[in-house]
This record gives C-alpha cells, structure tokens and sequence, in this order.
C-alpha cells in the first residue's frame, strides 16, 4: 500500500492534467480537423520539450499538415534536423524538404508525395533520436536527416546551456519523462523559480549565444570526445529505432562554409605568451598584404614564421588557406580551410571527426549516404565551398537548398529507397524547379533581414553596435517591418503582392499568391486572391480557373459569390445567379461566416442577375433583402425602383 497510493496520486493528478490540457500539449504530431477533414500536424510547441532556459526565444518548426488517412499510393517523407533541414532562414517554399518534395513528385509522376519537414533550429542527434521514435507510427516510407553541427551547443549537447546532466542515460529519462504532464508541471516549475531567483534572462540575445554553455571545446578534449561518443551513439540508436520500424533510411552528409567562414575563436598553446600574440597579429597583417601584391612566396615565409602556434590555432590555417588559394595551390588551400574550420573552438561547425563517424557508422549499418559535401565541393570554385553557396557559416542559400535536395532526390532514386508505382519520370532543371516552388524575391528579402539578425549579435560581432538594417528596396522594408513586428508569414507576402499589383506588376503579384497557396495547399484565399490579380488584368478566363481551383480545395461562400461577380462582368447572369445562390447555401451550410455588408452585397448582385434573366420577382426579392440588410444600398434601391 505505501507503493501503491503515491502511485496511484501521481496518476491521478496526470489523468485531471490531460483533462484539463493544464501545462499545453507537448506531443510530437497532434491530429486536428479543419473543415470536416482530419489531418495531423507537427506541433509548433514542441520546442517546449526541449528548452526550459528562462528568457529564450523557443524555435518552432515549419507549420505543416499531412492527410489523418494515407492513400494507398501515398509516399510520405519525415525529414528530421537542424536548422539546416528546418530552411533557416528561409519559409516554406525556399527549403531543402520543399524543394525535395517537387523533385520527387517530378520522379515518382505515379504516387503522391508528402514531405513532412520536422527540422528545429538549435538541436542535434539526441533530440533526433527522440523525435523519430514519435514519429514511426505515421505510416512514414522513409526518413531523411541533417543532423551534426549543433552536437555540442545544441539541446542536450555536452557544451549547450540546455545539457541535463553529464550521462546520456540521463537526458534520455528527461525526454522519456516529458510525455508527462506532471512532469511538465514540475519542470516548469522548476524554470519559474529560477525566473524569480534571477536566473539569466537572455533577453535580447540570439538562440546561438544562448544556448553556447560552455564556449570553447578545445579539439581532442575531454568534452568535445564526449561529444563525439554520443553522435556516435545516438546516430546508431536512430538507426536502430527506424529499423525495427521497417522504415528506410537516409542520412546527409554535412556542409560548411569553408573558404569565407574565418574561424570563430583561435586558441594559442597553453603558455604562449602576450608577445608571441601581438607578434602574430602583426605577422598575418604582412602575409596578407604580400599575398594581395602576388608575392606569395614571401607571404608563406611570412606566415611560417610563426609555425610555433600552427598546431592548435585555427585562424594561422585559415590565413594559410588564403594566402595557398590565391597562389593556385588549390588542394593545399581546402586542407588548410578544413583544418582552421576543425580547430575552431567554438564549435558551431561539425569537425571532419564527425562526418567521418558518420560515415562510419552508415557504412557498418548499411545505410544510405547522399553525399552532399561532394557535391558542394564540386560546385564550387577549385573544390572549396564558400559564400556561392553559403548565406554564413552552415546554412546554405537558395542554390545550396536547391542542390541540397537535388543530391537528396538523386540518391532516394539511385538506392530505391522509395518503391514507385510507376516508371520513374524525367527530372526538371533547376531554374524550373525554382520557379514551381514559388521562391521570388519575397523569399531573399527574408533570408537577407534574417542573416543580418544573426550575423549583427555575437558570435560574428561580439560588439555589433550601429550594423542598422537599412532596407534595399519597399520588398525589404516590407519584410523587414513584418520580422520585427511578428507579423505573419502569409500576411507580409499578401503585402508585397499587393504592391506588386499596385505597380501594374500582376504576374509577380500571381506569383505571390502561388507561393502561399503552395505553403498552404488546404486553404482556399491565396486562390481567391490569385483570382482577383487574374480579373484586375482582365484575364476572367484564367480568375474563373483560379476560382473553381479554390472551391476544390475549400468549399466556402466567397468563391461561389466571386465567381458570382466575374460572371456578371462577363455577362453569363444565369451562371452569376447560380453561383450567388450556391455562396448563400455555402453560408449557411457553415453557419453565417459571411459579414452583414456582404450579404447585403450578395443580394444586391443576386437581384441583378436575376434582373438580366428576367426573373423579375426574384430580383425584387432579393434587392428588398439587401436594402433590409443595408438601407443605405443605392444600386438595390435604384434596382428595385426601375424593376416592373
């Protein structure tokens, strides 16, 4: 009994917490209905599970759903990672998982294919362990994962701000125990007594510099082994989980910008004293002024001089790979941006240890490797990956994203590991696969005023005083208002849609509102504002199209009484009253979402359709609904004053 009734108290207390929803849902997938279908969604709270540090802003992932019911012929995809595999700093359409996904449709023309893109800023390999185990009971045909920079700073990492303990063992009954609510409870409560005790706050500091505890991880050290050991393990766990499961697997090789990443923090050997540092300061100063006059030979006697300090400090590698690029010796020069990328001590790049453990430990299992670091290499100039490719240090711009899921689709079909129902299809170049997937200059105005966000705080500028933003065009200034302000995502793209139409502009205005409806393929308004950009230009015929693609997707009264409308500019006023009646219906179906005014204007163009149809007594009818509506309504009363 002394067992059994505090067990029985826990439980209770966990069963009126999931009554009351008490403390939020921190589930991985949760199911919702929108509209009579049941869909599932990936929770945009689930960050809560894994950072509890006061005052940090939580990451969210992307905003997705996927069908609650799998058709048969359905391939559904999680991609699981970091922020590199969420986008950053791009949104939906712009991402590696979205551009995957039109790849794979473009291949696989027989199936339908669901990319389900699970990637959250800020976590490594142990918060993907937890994750994939969640998700292996939504029918997934294959997992693809990034995941390998964040090992030390990001949750749970051994050097991150948000480590639970030193043993593994540990963190993974933390994450267990998060399916609890009275656990929850207790751990937020926890965090709130820190709050009131004045725990660090991180106000006003990027996710990057709150979550570095411990900052500098000397190569080889205890630490960074420990972190080593623990990718290891947790990249054979995920392993392990998928394959009882059944499911395929692919993991990505990782990317970093080496030629134009200087290194973070350079450490000297212990005992090197304050000369030897100043001296080093003056000695790479001349180096690169010898190599920028070509005379490289005497920048590398200058920059040998000071071979004392070589073996452990990365920005003496970094200054050589520049002065050996700039000579031509391109080999030598990769060498030695890799190994200043791998002494950096602020480890917000993977090491070649890493990459090399996972390749490793896919080889011994026998999974499936894209090599994406391959092909980076060889679409950069002399083999070495640099901004061409890189917005900073790890994350990628829309042409790394684009051969990102290139390498992806490529090595999914090579290795069959999704079974089509039919041949494989013909592969798109990459400008047409940019251009379905909506990415306009929208998306680089974000990525541009997100980066200058990260790039302004430490670790870039430790003191990033006076770096304003200054907007380069009204797309900017747009985006950068909405960023700051919270706007959302959807409303700041209707805006510069909108100024593109206020600019005569209307295919990029179109091009606006395709980008939303393919974030959002459940939801009819980007169709219905696409349909108005095709009706301002006069193009009826392709605002009828757009129309009939909203109602398909979303039935609701503002498409019927749209479509209502086009048909009385074209003059159909039999189809015009058609469709008016089918909105009203549709109201009424779904419990008045219509406002007053507009079914007072409803009326009104109902009553001259049936006006043009000589349906007279129609027509009276509803223009009187529409004055009782809205006394004021001058063409309703004029209507009814010259009807017979």
């Amino acid at each position: 009994m002394l067992l059994v009734i505090p067990c029985l108290f826990i439980v209770g207390i966990e069963c009126v917490l999931r009554i009351f929803q008490c403390g939020g849902d921190i589930d991985l997938v949760l199911a919702t209905r929108i509209r009579g279908r049941d869909f599932f969604t990936i929770n945009r709270n689930i960050g809560r599970r894994y950072f509890t540090q006061p005052g940090i802003a939580i990451p969210e992932p992307p905003d997705v759903l996927f069908p609650a019911v799998k058709s048969p012929h359905t391939k559904r995809i999680f991609c699981l990672g970091e922020s590199t595999m969420e986008g950053f700093p791009y949104e939906y359409n712009a991402t590696a998982p979205s551009l995957l996904k039109d790849r794979l449709a473009s291949l696989l023309r027989s199936d339908t294919i669901e990319v389900i893109n699970v990637g959250l800023s800020a976590v490594g390999s142990t918060v993907v362990r937890d994750m994939i185990g969640d998700l292996t009971s939504f029918a997934p045909d294959l997992f693809v994962i990034y995941v390998g920079h964040n090992e030390f700073y990001g949750a749970f990492g051994p050097g991150s701000s948000a480590a639970v303990g030193t043993p593994p063992w540990l963190t993974r009954l933390h994450l267990s125990l998060c399916r609890f609510r009275t656990y929850v409870l207790l751990r937020n409560g926890v965090s709130a007594v820190q709050r009131l005790l004045g725990g660090p706050s991180g106000t006003g500091a990027t996710l990057m510099e709150n979550m570095a505890g411990s900052q500098d991880i000397v190569l080889g050290s205890d630490l960074y082994m420990r972190g080593l050991s623990q990718y290891r393990a947790n990249l054979e766990a995920i392993i392990g989980i998928a394959r009882s499961s059944g499911v395929p697997i692919l993991f990505s090789a990782l990317v970093s910008n080496l030629k134009d990443q200087p290194p973070f923090v350079s450490l000297f050997p212990p005992g090197t004293p304050d000369s030897m540092k100043s001296a080093w300061d003056r000695t790479r100063l001349d180096a690169e002024r010898l190599a920028a006059e070509d005379r490289h030979q005497d920048a590398l006697l200058q920059i040998h001089s000071m071979q004392s300090i070589a073996s452990t400090h990365a920005a003496w590698h970094f200054t050589l790979g520049r002065i050996l690029e700039s000579a031509g010796r391109f080999p030598e020069a990769r060498d030695a941006f890799v190994r200043a990328k791998d002494l950096d001590a602020l480890r917000f790049r993977a090491t070649e240890e890493f990459q090399q453990a996972l390749l490793d430990v896919c080889v011994h299992s026998g999974v499936t490797v894209a090599r994406v670091d391959s092909a980076f290499a060889a679409a950069s100039p002399h083999g070495i990956a640099g901004n061409g490719l890189f917005l900073e240090h790890v994350h990628p711009n829309v042409d790394g994203y684009v051969l990102m899921a290139r390498v992806w689709a490529e090595t999914i079909a090579g290795a069959g590991l999704l079974s089509p129902c039919g041949p494989y299809g013909t592969p798109l170049s990459d400008s047409m696969y940019v251009r379905s997937a909506g990415i306009t200059s929208f998306d680089r105005a974000i990525a541009h005023v997100k980066i200058h966000q990260l790039t302004r705080h430490w670790p870039f500028h430790p003191d990033a005083g006076g770096m304003v933003f200054i907007p380069q065009d009204t797309v900017e200034s747009i985006v950068y208002s909405s960023i700051t302000r919270g706007v959302a995502w959807t409303q700041a793209r209707y805006r510069v849609a909108a100024l593109f139409a206020q600019q005569k502009q209307f295919d990029r205005a179109r091009q606006e509102c395709l980008a939303i409806s393919k974030a959002l393929p459940y939801s009819s308004q980007p169709l219905m504002q696409l349909a108005e950009y095709y009706a301002a230009e006069g193009n009826y015929l392709e605002a009828e199209h757009a129309l009939r693609h909203s109602l398909a997707v979303e039935e609701n009264p503002y498409g019927h009484m749209k479509l209502g409308v086009l048909f009385l500019l074209e003059q159909h006023a039999a189809q015009a009253a058609d469709e008016f009646e089918y909105g009203f219906a549709a109201d009424l179906v779904q419990h008045g979402i219509l406002s007053t005014e507009e079914r007072a204007s409803g009326r009104s163009y109902l009553a001259t359709a049936y006006a043009r149809t000589g349906k007279f007594a129609k027509a009276k009818e509803n223009a009187r609904a529409a004055l009782a509506l809205n006394p004021g309504d001058r063409d309703a009363a004029e209507l009814l004053r010259r009807l017979p």
